[in-house]
């Protein structure tokens, strides 16, 4: 139970306190409404508090009175604290342009060694610290790289350097010693390598790519020769790389082919362009074969040969006439007649076909084939294999390689004729025939009474 607190004696401490009781004591844990002798304001203050207050004064004067002392003891602290701090920044190569502020107030000094103004606070100094610039003029000095240390890692990595060093993480120009080319790598970046790597270690980024270029592609090579013999391909020089061509020998047609080890892998080819090409043509034909006999023979033909393709001639016997020829399939489909003897057209025999190439100056080297097929002859002016057909001779046609020198000779006496012209224009009469547009032509020079004199000139063109 608590102790009963006589009402005089609770308003005597509270006087002895600085507080003036406003009202009768009401108990010591309920409020007093009280009037304070320091600050004059009226409060409420509890008895039990103010018994173990050591201040006069209602709470408002206890804290300010509290936090005065506070300051007090801090300001004395500080004084005592000012020499030995003034004392450190000295020690540190500081002078003090300003009392002691405290320990974790900037504090203005200047600094000996580089008579710069600075801030630091008394705390940073007392741990080690000091001036800024010269901390950081001091771990520049120690993180430098001494030049001739740098050229030395530059060499070991095979790099010769072609200026003066700039710093660890600046481009530095060097000529690479393996292959001559100039490069700029980082020295921290080469020297990282170095490290760990020792004298093994390349500084040149193309000779690092050339390098696992050839390790991949060394890697590769057996795996390329068994893809490629796998698909039918004998690969006849070591394996290139994937992109560049490679010769080999086709399983096909057995040609020396140039395909490329991407396009074998990533498309399966197991042949080259000209049998894959023979292959379907092939194949087409077989699948188009047993359609096509059934439509010759539904003309009335009889096959005598294979299926050469729709617009090809097809050697066949007509039953209708008992005659051999080579109709076209794509022309029969069209509703044609293919045979000669029963459209009504002129029919030639072989024999009569034969005699009439002879006539204009052919000779056969192959059986007649048919008016509309080409048919393999000897010109027998040039001597010239060609495969003109029946129908082309018998309207004039001849061969083609007399052709084209009856034309270049037509042209050559046209233009002989027009250059003597133009040279009879200029006052010049030729002596010779037209050597040409480039060459000296011997002319006669006209000069009226004096008579002609004979030189070597250009034609007019």
């Amino acid at each position: 139970m608590p102790r009963h607190v006589d009402p005089e004696v609770a308003a005597e401490l509270m006087r002895a306190a600085g507080l003036e009781p406003q009202e009768e004591y009401p108990g010591a844990a309920m409020p007093w409404h009280c009037r304070c002798g320091e600050c004059g304001c009226s409060r409420l203050e509890l008895f039990k508090d103010v018994k173990r207050r050591k201040v006069r004064g209602c709470r408002v004067c206890a804290v300010a009175a509290s936090w005065e002392a506070g300051a007090q003891r801090a300001a004395a602290k500080k004084e005592a604290m000012a020499g030995q701090a003034v004392a450190v920044m000295i020690a540190a190569g500081l002078e003090p342009l300003e009392p002691y502020p405290g320990r974790g107030a900037p504090w203005r000094c200047r600094c000996k060694r580089c008579e710069r103004e600075v801030r630091p606070t008394y705390g940073t100094v007392k741990g080690g610290g000091g001036c800024l610039y010269c901390g950081r003029e001091a771990g520049a000095a120690k993180r430098r790289i001494d030049a001739d240390y740098a050229a030395g890692v530059m060499r070991t990595a095979g790099l010769e350097p072609l200026e003066a060093f700039p710093s660890d993480r600046s481009p530095w120009r060097c000529r690479c010693l393996a292959r001559g080319h100039e490069v700029a790598p980082h020295f921290g970046t080469v020297q990282a390598a170095v490290k760990k790597e020792g004298k093994d270690a390349v500084g040149c980024r193309m000779c690092v790519a050339i390098e696992r270029g050839a390790r991949q592609k060394a890697g590769m090579a057996a795996k390329a020769e068994a893809v490629m013999q796998e698909h039918g391909w004998t690969p006849l020089v070591p394996y290139p790389g994937a992109l560049e061509p490679w010769p080999s020998l086709c399983g096909g047609c057995g040609q020396e082919r140039r395909p490329t080890f991407a396009k074998i892998q990533e498309r399966g080819q197991d042949r080259c362009a000209p049998c894959s090409k023979q292959a379907l043509s092939t194949r087409w034909l077989a699948q188009e074969s047993g359609r096509a006999v059934d439509d010759l023979v539904r003309y009335g033909w009889e096959p005598l040969g294979d299926y050469p393709g729709v617009h090809k001639g097809w050697k066949a016997l007509h039953l209708a006439c008992g005659q051999i020829r080579y109709p076209r399939l794509a022309e029969m489909r069209a509703g044609e007649v293919c045979c000669s003897a029963c459209n009504g057209s002129v029919r030639f025999s072989d024999e009569e076909a034969e005699e009439f190439m002879r006539s204009a100056h052919f000779k056969p080297l192959e059986p007649y084939p048919g008016s509309q097929v080409p048919w393999p002859c000897q010109c027998l002016r040039c001597g010239s294999t060609v495969k003109p057909r029946f129908t082309t001779v018998r309207r004039g046609g001849g061969c083609v390689t007399c052709s084209k020198v009856v034309a270049a000779a037509a042209r050559r006496a046209s233009f002989s004729l027009q250059a003597e012209a133009e040279m009879r224009a200029v006052g010049l009469e030729p002596l010779e025939p037209c050597p040409g547009t480039l060459a000296r032509w011997k002319s006669r020079l006209g000069r009226g009474e004096g008579g002609d004199h004979e030189h070597r000139d250009h034609t007019a063109g």
